[in-house]
């Protein structure tokens, strides 16, 4: 537990649908490499991370500080979206429309939904340095609120202990596995993204399989929708040697269509 932020990653249960926003160059290597890089929280764009109290008080915002450090130093996070019909999701995460969107089945109860709202919330932060640790309800709303300007992401979140498997390490990065909590299903094309499926195949582990959407921007609205000229295709993964065989086999595994 991350005081209260479920972070067990072998208990079954059923899973949600998810998007990854990200550039055409990242969802080829997640897809190769079969994993996803862990975000950290001091280098998220929001610079309220973990921050959303009210802290008139010089003390608790030294606190604070100590706090996100603690976190920080012991947990990665990744954030989804619940769609990817939202042009400023494409602008900001996308590539500017051209990357992709990784489509992930993934454990409900790993799962944290964001709370957005126009004020800081109150955190009795003189409790909890008298306690010498927050609440598990307090730590879970700190780690879960976010401005509201910022609910056009429709975001969720799974947070991830960097010292537990089976995360991988890589030249100062962390990396989840994809697995049955966190599985590829699919593929979501950018507007003015140029890959093409025969490029998608050669980064998939042999015989994994994932669905492919192409997306355009609407006729009417402010919206991205798919480009019905473009059937949604199954595509199939072929052998590549930049993954070693034993990864190849697991992987092919870990990928399913929904």
């Amino acid at each position: 537990m991350l005081n209260g932020i479920s972070t067990n990653h072998y208990t079954l249960g059923l899973t949600m649908k998810l998007f990854y926003l990200t550039s055409a160059k990242h969802g080829l290597l997640a897809m190769r490499n079969q994993r996803i890089k862990l975000s950290r929280f001091h280098d998220l764009n929001d610079p309220f991370e973990l921050y959303a109290a009210a802290l008139k008080n010089p003390r608790h915002r030294a606190t604070f500080r100590k706090f996100k450090d603690w976190v920080a130093e012991r947990f990665g996070l990744v954030c989804f979206s619940t769609n990817w019909r939202n042009p400023v999701l494409w602008s900001h995460y996308g590539d500017k429309h051209r990357g992709v969107a990784l489509e992930l089945e993934v454990e409900k109860s790993e799962v944290c939904k964001i709370a957005y709202t126009p004020n800081r919330v109150f955190i009795d932060v003189e409790a909890a340095m008298t306690r010498g640790t927050f609440l598990a309800t307090d730590a879970y709303r700190l780690a879960t609120t976010k401005f509201k300007h910022w609910e056009y992401e429709n975001e969720r979140r799974i947070f991830v202990p960097l010292d537990k498997e089976p995360i991988e390490r890589e030249k100062g990065h962390y990396f989840v596995p994809f697995n049955d909590r966190l599985s590829l299903t699919g593929i979501v094309v950018g507007a003015a993204c140029s890959l093409s499926t025969k490029t998608i195949a050669r980064n998939l582990p042999c015989e994994g399989q994932v669905t492919v959407t192409t997306a355009r921007l609407a006729f009417t609205t402010f919206r991205i929708v798919r480009q019905r000229r473009a059937p949604i295709e199954l595509v199939t993964g072929v052998a590549h040697p930049a993954l070693p065989a034993d990864r190849q086999r697991r992987a092919s595994l870990a990928v399913a269509v929904s």
